[in-house]
């Protein structure tokens, strides 16, 4: 069996909030793929600094930028990874706080 290769995380995360509940998202496409192509990203978000996660429904992109919506009042750490052959591969390395 041969190991499948992963993406390597996105870099530069980088984001705000743009208006209450809505947050915008830029980072770096990862630098190494394992040959594969990227055919979308995961971007996902927590409200207890990691603990837990909660995909955004961010839609199908190979973008390096999304724009999600969370519940309001609260501030979420935010971290995004490739999907390349339908593997999610690893995720960015910085978390981005941010308040919505």
């Amino acid at each position: 069996v041969t190991p499948q290769p992963l993406a390597a995380p996105p870099t530069r995360l980088g984001g705000s909030s743009t208006s209450p509940g809505v947050v915008s998202l830029v980072w770096t496409a990862p630098a190494t793929t394992g040959g594969l192509t990227i055919t979308d990203y995961i971007v996902q978000y927590s409200s207890n600094n990691g603990a837990s996660w909660t995909t955004a429904a961010d839609g199908v992109s190979t973008q390096a930028r999304a724009t999600v919506s969370v519940p309001t009042g609260a501030s979420y750490v935010f971290r995004v990874a490739a999907i390349a052959n339908g593997v999610i591969g690893q995720w960015s390395l910085n978390s981005l706080p941010v308040s919505a």
